[in-house]
């Protein structure tokens, strides 16, 4: 599925990561899938959506293996729909949560980005 990614082929990964997810509600990659999903959303400018699958892992399964990547992407789409203020709440929430991670590094140089 990662592979249709890499190939620019972001609808048809979409529907690929829903196969999934209806086929696998408790699998064992449910959040890269949705983790995979929003990144495909955001390719797409598609920042509603995008949204709601980074949420779903952070509200969902807060001990998932994708919850840091997931935090940072979704402070970054808060931030494209304008709101700054959840933006920079949660990019500073993967510094703490999840220091010394490439997600915080991230959320480090776009909180800079920001000011």
């Amino acid at each position: 599925m990662d592979s249709l990614l890499q190939e620019e082929q972001y609808q048809r990964s979409v529907a690929e990561f829903d196969q999934y997810l209806s086929m696998y509600p408790n699998g064992r990659f449910i959040t890269n899938a949705y983790y995979w999903k929003g990144q495909a959303y955001l390719n797409l400018a598609m920042l509603n959506e995008a949204r709601d699958a980074f949420e779903v892992i952070v509200n969902q399964y807060p001990d998932g293996r994708k919850v840091d990547d997931a935090m940072y992407s979704l402070g970054t789409v808060y931030d494209k729909l304008g709101d700054t203020d959840k933006a920079r709440q949660l990019l500073r929430q993967v510094q703490s949560r999840y220091p010394n991670t490439s997600a915080a590094n991230l959320a480090d140089i776009y909180l800079r980005s920001m000011n």
